[in-house]
Order: C-alpha cells, then sequence, then structure tokens
C-alpha cells in the first residue's frame, strides 16, 4: 500500500501514524497507527499475574494476509481414502503431504481418542517444530463442514454450516440450495456467485445484498429481476444499467415503459441466446462511462476496506 494511502487513512480516521517500517519480506514501507498498538496491547495474553506483550509485526499487511490465505486452502480439491474407514474421500488436504485424513464423520465420531496423540513438551527444542509434529499426526477432517449436525446434504462444502442441499461452496453458512460460490451467508438458489448476502435465486452476483433473481449483477443492493447491472439500489427490472437508484423498466440507463421495456427484454434475451458474450463485452465498455465509487461499503462509518455492511 502506498505511502500516501496510510497518510490519508491516518488524517481521516484522526489515527496517528506512530511508526514506520519495511516489511521483511516485500521490502515495502508500511505504517504502524496508535489503534494498532492499542490493539496489541488490549489482547496481549496475561499468564501467571504476567503481561506477555504482543510485538509489533514486521511485515506488511499484505504479506500477513498473504500468509493466512497460504496456510488455508478452500478451492483446492483431491480425492484421497479415509485413513480409519479406506472409503474414498474428497479433501482439502493434498494426500502426498498429509497421509492421515479422516471423512467428517469419522473425524467427529467418538472411535477415536484425541489424547492418544499428545507428547511432553521439549523446552530445548522450537515450539514450531513440535507443533508442527503435533499437526501433521492428529487426523485432519477431510472436509470442514457441519453435514449431518446443523448441515443436511452438504458433505462436499469447505467451512459451510448451517446450510441444506448445498454443493461444493466454501466459506458460506446459511445457505439452502447453493452451488460454486465462496464467502455466502443466508441465500438460497444461488449459483456460482461471490460475496452476495440474504438473496435468492441469483448467478454470478458479486459483492451484493438482498438480490432476488438478479443475473450477473456487482456491488448493488435490495434488486428484484435485474440482469447485468452494476451499482444499483433499489432497483427493479433492469438490464444492462449503472448507478441506478429507486428505478425500474430501464435498459442501457434509457428510460422505457412496461410494455416498450417487455419488448425490448425479449429482443435482448434473444440476442443472448445468440451470443451473449458480446453483450457482456458491450457492457464492460459501457461501464468505463461512468465514475465509480471508491469503495463498496454499504451502512459503515468511519471505516476503510472493501465490500464492507453494517
Amino acid at each position: 500500500m502506498e505511502r500516501k494511502v496510510y497518510e490519508f487513512i491516518s488524517k481521516q480516521t484522526s489515527d496517528p501514524i506512530v511508526e514506520r517500517r519495511t516489511c521483511k519480506v516485500s521490502g515495502e514501507p508500511f505504517a504502524i497507527f496508535q489503534s494498532d498498538l492499542d490493539f496489541y496491547e488490549k489482547v496481549s495474553p496475561i499468564y501467571g499475574g504476567k503481561k506477555f506483550q504482543i510485538p509489533v509485526p514486521h511485515i506488511c499487511y499484505e504479506e500477513r494476509r498473504r500468509a493466512r490465505e497460504v496456510f488455508m486452502n478452500i478451492k483446492s480439491l483431491f480425492k484421497s481414502t479415509c485413513a480409519k474407514t479406506g472409503k474414498p474421500i474428497v479433501t482439502i488436504y493434498n494426500p502426498e503431504f498429509h497421509k492421515t485424513i479422516y471423512s467428517g464423520q469419522e473425524r467427529r465420531s467418538d472411535r477415536r481418542n484425541p489424547m492418544d496423540y499428545g507428547f511432553d513438551v521439549d523446552l530445548n527444542q522450537s515450539f514450531f517444530s513440535q507443533y508442527k509434529k503435533l499437526y501433521d499426526t492428529v487426523p485432519k477432517i477431510a472436509m470442514v463442514n457441519d453435514n449431518g449436525i446443523s448441515s443436511e446434504n452438504c458433505e462436499f462444502n469447505q467451512d459451510v454450516e448451517y446450510s441444506k442441499d448445498c454443493y461444493m461452496n466454501a466459506v458460506c453458512r446459511k445457505m439452502r440450495n447453493c452451488h460454486y460460490s465462496v464467502n455466502m451467508s443466508t441465500n438460497e438458489d444461488m449459483v456460482d456467485s461471490f460475496f452476495t448476502m440474504e438473496s435468492e435465486i441469483g448467478y454470478e452476483c458479486l459483492n451484493s445484498y438482498k438480490i432476488f433473481k438478479g443475473f450477473f449483477i456487482r456491488n448493488s443492493n435490495e434488486c428484484t429481476n435485474c440482469l447485468r447491472g452494476y451499482d444499483l439500489a433499489g432497483c427493479q427490472d433492469c438490464m444492462f444499467c449503472v448507478g441506478l437508484r429507486g428505478k425500474q423498466y430501464m435498459i442501457w440507463n434509457k428510460q422505457y415503459t412496461k410494455a416498450e421495456y417487455e419488448i425490448q427484454k425479449q429482443k435482448i434475451y434473444e440476442k443472448m441466446n445468440s451470443n451473449i458474450q458480446e453483450l457482456h463485452d458491450q457492457f464492460e465498455i459501457f461501464l468505463t462511462t461512468f465514475p465509480h465509487k471508491a469503495i463498496n461499503t454499504m451502512n459503515c462509518h468511519n471505516t476503510y476496506g472493501q465490500n464492507l455492511v453494517n
């Protein structure tokens, strides 16, 4: 992140920069804010009455994020066998490196004792090398979900809970009949979508909220029966539109009557059947002619970030 970005955020949030550092991984400069120090002070653990202060990081935010993402796999799946039963399973762990993988049912069962994998700590050895030994020894759950507990028919999902009849989703909760989507919550009948909340019946919706019957919708909220829209709010029956608020029967940001809209809609559907990619390409060019919000947030105060709601 550029130095001037740190300075702008500091000024806008009245959060002073107390230290500047150079990232040990990327070599890029980054800032430490007063709020960072306050947070580390607040969450530093206390053992036996003594506080163990969490140190200020030596790598920048981007590299810290990259390190977390390298450790967490939500996209790559492997075929393996359950080390307990020998039955075939699908897992997020590469069987070439992880040999002890259990199916979800076996991993959560009482047919094993987690204390069997314990060993004494050797204070003369590295903590992390011993932790890795424990991490590699304890059986891993093939895919993290609550299938059979709080979810039903959701075996092939990663990091999914309280859902039903879902397939190949990741980092989702309270889903029903949704497929191939990531970072979703409280949705029904959604496919190939990302970071869309409280929506129903949609395809390729991104960074959106409360969408009903939306297709190819991005950065929008509370829209119904819309096709190929960007930055829409409170709209219904709109197609290939950008930046509208509370509109109806609009195509390419042009107003139509209901009867005219239905005629034009049929023409667009016919063209989509023959060459949908041409319409998508035209919309991307159309999109560049409009101003864009600097960041996509809704109902947020004193906050800098992307795709934040409330």
